[in-house]
C-alpha cells in the first residue's frame, strides 16, 4: 500500500511539474530575459507579469519529482530503475542548460521529449503497482514465481 501511494505520488508530481513547464515556457517565450542574472530578478520583481512570477514553480515541483522518483527507484526493479533514474538526470540536466541558455525553442522542445520519454518509462512502471489489486510483489518475485510454477 506504500509504494502505490509513492507511484501514484510520482506520478501526480510529474503532471503539476508538466503544467508548470508549460507555463514556465510560455513566460520565457512571452518575456525573454537578456540575461540569467535578469531573468532570476524578473521572477522577483513587483512589476513583472503574472507568467514570469509563476516561472519559479515548475523547479520546485521538479525537485519534488526528483525526490519522489528517486524513492520510488528504490523499490523498481534495477532495470526500470535504472530507467527512470537516466531519465530523470537527463532531464535535470536539460533543465539547467535551457535555463542558462534563456530558454532556446530547440533546448525547450529536446527538454520536452525528454520530459515525453520520462513520463513514458514512469508510467510503464508504475503501472504494475498502482494498478494491482492484491499485494504487490516485485517484478523479479513474479518472475520466480511464475518459472517456478511452468517448469
Amino acid at each position: 500500500l506504500r509504494l502505490r501511494g509513492l507511484a501514484w505520488l510520482t506520478l501526480a508530481l510529474t503532471i503539476l511539474t508538466g503544467a508548470t513547464g508549460s507555463v514556465a515556457a510560455l513566460a520565457d517565450t512571452l518575456f525573454p530575459s537578456p540575461s540569467l542574472r535578469e531573468g532570476l530578478m524578473q521572477d522577483f520583481a513587483a512589476n513583472a507579469p503574472l507568467l514570469v512570477h509563476m516561472r519559479w514553480m515548475h523547479p520546485a515541483a521538479a525537485i519534488l519529482v526528483f525526490v519522489a522518483a528517486i524513492v520510488l527507484c528504490r523499490s523498481l526493479a534495477r532495470g526500470e530503475a535504472r530507467w527512470i533514474a537516466a531519465l530523470l538526470l537527463l532531464q535535470v540536466a536539460l533543465g539547467v542548460a535551457d535555463m542558462v541558455a534563456l530558454a532556446p525553442v530547440a533546448l525547450q522542445v529536446l527538454h520536452l521529449l525528454g520530459a515525453d520519454l520520462f513520463w513514458i518509462a514512469l508510467v510503464a512502471s508504475c503501472s504494475n503497482l498502482v494498478f494491482s489489486e492484491g499485494p504487490l510483489r516485485s517484478v523479479a518475485e513474479s518472475a520466480l514465481l511464475s518459472s517456478a510454477q511452468h517448469p
